[in-house]
């Protein structure tokens, strides 16, 4: 089987604009996969294995030779002249950087690791600035892993733009419609310009043509995303406030309403030696507190006033501690709920199952519609690791 690869639709099959692979040579077309007794690759072998099995196969096979063809494809290229690398392969490979197509890339530095550093796109970026312009996390990494990027760092673009300036500009609507809100969007702003900072070979004062430092391009991109993350974080802790607040007002309460009422002669609760009396008042002091951290912690959203650089850890790291501290007083108020009906109605489990069970039912949807975002936020400020290591050969 042959395969031709054309660019820009032109079949006419010129030395530069057309590829010709055999893939007979390639090594993914001599796989001979064995699932069961399938020979895939034998045809006229009968298939007894069903149908989801064989789709699987044919799909892993056909990536498999999708990357071979991809290979042998980066490989011809390398024998190309200059000037069609300035124009096809170059458009390829910035629309490859663009769209993250990671292994195109990869297969393109293993072959012409010197002559992708040359090429440029319409504005005169080379493809470590498309990269971190396209907030393509692993192909910069790649790019800048590889012993190519020592030519590539200390570049500019058309309008005299380093890297610091490329990363402080705002990302492509794309790149940040995965983020839950408007304040963790700004944070992953925040954390890509320190990580290109980390790499940057030029002073932070660099002016591009239009004078603006770095720090200055990023304030002015991200003016409008910083209004709407501060809005946002101070809408959100007003609606916790007020859950935290009420929480408060219950578990205060009920501190002194105690379930079975108080010993007329001594003023001491009657279950006062009962065990699940004295797990009761712990939960109950552990919601009030809890309830307590969490407003105290709301209201120091509410009336600070946020810069770019906040975004980066203090402000995410009060919204978890403000959602931590209310997911548990919310859960110790459900429990303490719990052990007061246990006290009263003692052990008539006929009516004490299913109002348990209808207690759960807050703490889980609270964990289902609050908690992925606590978790979110959580991954993003504290568990996530640097993206420009030590360098490494590409071969």
């Amino acid at each position: 089987m042959v395969i031709f690869l054309y660019f820009k639709g032109d079949k006419s099959c010129t030395p530069y604009r057309c590829i010709n692979i055999n893939i007979k040579s390639a090594t993914a077309y001599k796989l001979n996969l064995r699932l069961g007794v399938i020979h895939p690759l034998n045809h006229n072998h009968p298939l007894h294995l069903n149908a989801e099995i064989k789709r699987i196969y044919d799909l892993k096979l056909t990536h498999v030779l999708a990357r071979e063809t991809q290979r042998l494809m980066c490989k011809q290229i390398s024998t190309w002249g200059i000037e069609s690398y300035k124009d096809e392969v170059a458009a390829a490979t910035f629309e490859a950087i663009a769209s993250g197509k990671v292994d195109f890339v990869v297969e393109m530095m293993k072959f012409n690791p010197r002559r992708l550093t040359t090429v440029k796109d319409g504005i005169g970026r080379n493809i470590l600035l498309a990269a971190i312009a396209f907030r393509q996390e692993e192909i910069a990494k790649f790019i800048y892993e590889s012993n190519a990027s020592k030519s590539l760092i200390g570049q500019y673009d058309n309008y005299l733009n380093s890297l610091l300036h490329v990363a402080g500009q705002m990302a492509p609507s794309v790149q940040l419609h995965g983020m839950s809100s408007p304040a963790l969007q700004m944070q992953k702003e925040v954390q890509w310009y320190k990580e290109v900072e980390n790499i940057s070979v030029y002073s932070k004062e660099t002016i591009n043509v239009y004078g603006l430092t770095p720090h200055k391009v990023f304030t002015s991109e991200h003016k409008q995303s910083l209004f709407a993350a501060d809005k946002w974080m101070k809408f959100t802790a007003g609606c916790y406030t007020v859950v935290g607040t009420l929480i408060i007002t219950i578990m205060f309460a009920a501190a002194f309403t105690i379930p079975g009422g108080n010993n007329q002669e001594t003023g001491l609760p009657l279950f006062i030696n009962r065990k699940a009396f004295k797990i009761y008042m712990i939960f109950d002091a552990v919601s009030l507190c809890s309830a307590s951290t969490s407003v105290v912690t709301f209201l120091g959203i509410l009336t600070s006033s946020y810069n770019i650089e906040d975004f980066d850890k203090y402000a995410p790291t009060k919204l978890i501690v403000g959602l931590s501290s209310l997911f548990i007083s919310v859960a110790a108020m459900m429990t303490a709920f719990c052990l007061a009906l246990l006290l009263m109605l003692q052990r008539r489990w006929w009516i004490l199952i299913p109002c348990m069970l209808l207690a759960g039912m807050p703490v889980t949807l609270f964990v289902l519609l609050q908690f992925p975002l606590l978790v979110e936020i959580f991954n993003l400020t504290y568990c996530r690791s640097p993206i420009f290591l030590r360098k490494r050969s590409v071969t």
